[in-house]
């Protein structure tokens, strides 16, 4: 049952986000939802997103949490459920990582490169 809830948060929310959300610094930004965890009892909901591009990434973030409310009302609207879950977003550092791994492992193969 979680899992069917997840799904329709995360479909939902990357719906309201990409259709919804009415904000002139989110044009040519595409945010996509990763990940929808809620909890058993349905209070919180925390939901991993990414954002392109990289130079966007905090000013898109404080636009979502500050639509948090009108995304809550949303979701109580168009997903049937008994309690709607709190909201609570992260951004996925995942990519950045990645890359970080990668110039890691680039400067290593370099270094026995040159032994």
């Amino acid at each position: 049952r979680i899992l069917k809830i997840n799904n329709e948060i995360q479909r939902e929310l990357s719906s309201l986000i990409a259709y919804k959300l009415k904000d002139p610094r989110l044009e040519g930004v595409f945010v996509t939802v990763l990940d929808v965890d809620t909890t058993n009892e349905l209070s919180y909901s925390r939901i991993k997103i990414s954002v392109f591009p990289e130079e966007k990434r905090e000013q898109t973030f404080n636009i979502i949490k500050s639509s948090i409310p009108f995304l809550r009302r949303e979701i109580a609207k168009n997903v049937k459920l008994r309690i709607t879950p709190e909201l609570i977003f992260s951004l996925d550092d995942g990519i950045n990582y990645e890359q970080r791994i990668t110039e890691l492992l680039k400067g290593n193969k370099k270094d026995g490169e040159k032994n």
